[in-house]
């Protein structure tokens, strides 16, 4: 059984993180972006509205035993392919990455250089937040931490 209860504080909780690195961000340009929190069965996470420029913004917090090990972040295949399908041309599809609660990584996925991501099967719990952990392959991009867009400190 899911801890519903669980993952929604969780999601909560990366949406204000994000909420925070992306004001800050912006703040750089001279303006406040603007965030709204999509259901659970949309294909990415938030909107964002930010200089005349929208985008659709995908969360994934990670849990890494050692941040200074750390090459690539996971997304899986279906992810990507989902995010790219519901998003039009004239809006940016990011996806932010919340390792460890230190460090942030920003990807552009329409810019990522594919020849350059390791492409395979990744073994994972089929879902999170539950008692009882039944394991998964599922095809995944490893994208290099080198290719982000942003990256820095979660404060």
């Amino acid at each position: 059984m899911i801890d519903v209860y669980k993952m929604n504080l969780q999601e909560q909780k990366d949406f204000d993180v994000t909420q925070k690195i992306m004001t800050k961000i912006f703040a750089a340009y001279g303006c406040v972006p603007q965030m709204t929190k999509m259901d659970e069965y949309s294909p990415y996470d938030a909107k964002m509205r930010a200089k005349k420029r929208k985008y659709h913004v995908e969360i994934k917090e990670r849990n890494v035993p050692c941040l200074e090990d750390l090459e690539t972040l996971p997304l899986k295949v279906k992810k990507y392919c989902n995010i790219l399908e519901n998003t039009p041309e004239n809006i940016t599809p990011i996806i932010i990455y919340l390792v460890n609660d230190e460090k942030y990584y920003i990807f552009n996925l329409r810019d990522l250089d594919l020849n350059k991501v390791d492409i395979r099967n990744w073994v994972i719990p089929k879902v999170n937040y539950t008692e009882k952990k039944e394991y998964d392959k599922v095809p995944t991009f490893f994208i290099p931490i080198q290719m982000a867009n942003y990256n820095g400190l979660i404060s």
